[in-house]
């Protein structure tokens, strides 16, 4: 993609990546960590590799959004939701070996979610099982600090705008495969085969 900034100075373009846990037509259930019910939330986890750029810039929009929100100092112990795959089980999920992870979400609306075809045109969602996990991605996201009173947890986190459907890929464990691939090559059987007979 040749844009990769915006005039937001918190909002800016992912590079490609493959979605993992993607929650972009119905959003995910979630709670605070006392148990409390929060807002459902639309979201998806966009995972690249420990080396990749993405997470050195990254970093410089964290700050600026902590510097924004807590009056020009960043708290020592700031929540994110970068984590490190190789700290999750790895026999379950071999895809995040060497990168790290960061969920984008959005609980106030629903991204706008749009797909780009083989012949390079762009348009909306029309089949919804072409949203998935193991696909190719990019979003626009944004930066933005927050703070948890009841936990007393300061944070900043990233928050989902619009994304693009960029291209298939291998689907990942947990994704339902679409009716397309399941009937696609579907041949029928004689017209009669398990019909019930009416004179018996």
């Amino acid at each position: 993609m040749a844009t990769t900034e915006t005039s937001d100075e918190l909002r800016f373009f992912t590079p490609e990546f493959t979605g993992s846990f993607v929650y972009l037509i119905d959003p995910k259930k979630q709670e605070h960590d006392d148990g409390s019910k929060k807002d459902p939330k639309f979201c998806i986890t966009i995972p690249l590799d420990h080396g990749d750029a993405f997470w050195e810039k990254l970093d410089t929009y964290i700050e600026k959004a902590a510097l924004k929100k807590f009056n020009g100092k960043v708290p020592k112990k700031l929540v994110t939701t970068r984590h490190d795959g190789d700290d999750m089980d790895l026999d379950k999920f071999p895809e995040f070996e060497g990168k790290f992870l960061i969920e984008a979400g959005n609980d106030k609306r629903r991204p706008e979610v749009l797909i780009r075809d083989s012949d390079g045109s762009i348009g909306e969602v029309v089949n919804p099982a072409d949203i998935y996990a193991g696909a190719r991605y990019v979003a626009t996201v944004r930066t933005g600090g927050w703070y948890h009173p009841p936990s007393k947890k300061q944070g900043v986190s990233l928050y989902l705008e619009n994304v693009l459907k960029v291209r298939d890929g291998e689907r990942l464990g947990g994704s339902t495969p679409s009716a397309m691939d399941d009937f696609g090559n579907y041949e029928p059987e004689s017209e009669t085969v398990g019909r019930p007979d009416p004179l018996s």
